[in-house]
């Protein structure tokens, strides 16, 4: 996989995991026209409740309502955009929420 994250692959990947449903209606405004940036977002994680610092992060794809500018972000290493080398831990880092 190449190391250059792209947005094509991003919207290919998420219409395959969401088919046959397509994206919603914008939960703040109603819209339904949506764009994604070129670059790739992070979220900053921790443990602490007390505040967290520049460490960790989740590298997330965002979607952008065109209307109103919501942002729905989604995590790029569940849905398999990310190199294999930077996915350590369970899956991509992560603990099942369903158990």
């Amino acid at each position: 996989m190449d190391d250059k994250y792209d947005a094509s692959t991003f919207i290919a990947t998420l219409n395959e995991r969401i088919r046959p449903k397509s994206m919603p209606r914008c939960p703040i405004c109603g819209g339904n026209q949506y764009t994604t940036p070129i670059q790739v977002a992070t979220i900053p994680v921790g443990a602490s409740l007390k505040g967290l610092s520049v460490g960790q992060t989740a590298p997330c794809a965002m979607v952008v309502c065109t209307k109103c500018g919501h942002v729905d972000c989604f995590a790029i290493g569940i849905l398999g955009l990310l190199p294999k080398d930077d996915t350590k831990g369970g899956q991509n880092g992560q603990v099942d929420a369903n158990d």
